[in-house]
């Protein structure tokens, strides 16, 4: 019986080094990301392994984010520690997003759940200001929302 391969040897048995990015060579997700097994059943991101396995663990509520933006990437120094918003922020900021809506924005200051209740308020025949008060916004956002010209992806 030969010697059982430690996390790291088998993690880097599926990756190609290089002077760039570090490209992980076995199975992928329909978006690209290698995906590597933590448990019996269970497969993680590579890039998150990779993270974990060189770097340290991932705070909670956290993500780890690429510097290449190369999905397939696993090396350590491409990788970075991110909020969700701010993984959208840098995606946006490089081209790879569509146009950020809603709370995705980094600039909203709602939620869609606020927006729903907004409008439920603004049908009712609730006065704007008083609205917009209870919410940190204006009048004029309050009835944009309730007319539906803004947050028009919200049913």
């Amino acid at each position: 019986m030969g010697k059982r391969l430690s996390r790291i040897e088998r993690f880097l048995e599926k990756v190609t080094t290089g002077p760039g990015c570090w490209e992980w060579q076995g199975s992928r997700n329909e978006d690209g990301y290698g995906m590597f097994g933590i448990a019996p059943g269970k497969a993680g991101r590579a890039h998150v392994v990779a993270y974990e396995l060189f770097v340290g663990p991932v705070p909670e509520g956290l993500m780890v984010c690429h510097s290449c933006d190369n999905p397939p990437c696993v090396r350590p120094g491409h990788l970075f520690l991110g909020s969700n918003r701010a993984n959208l922020v840098d995606a946006s900021q490089k081209g790879r997003l569509g146009r950020l809506r809603g709370e995705a924005h980094h600039q909203a200051k709602l939620t869609t759940e606020q927006v729903i209740a907004i409008r439920r308020l603004y049908d009712s025949g609730q006065n704007l200001t008083w609205i917009g008060e209870q919410y940190g916004v204006t009048a004029s956002q309050i009835c944009a929302i309730g007319k539906r010209q803004s947050w028009r992806h919200v049913l």
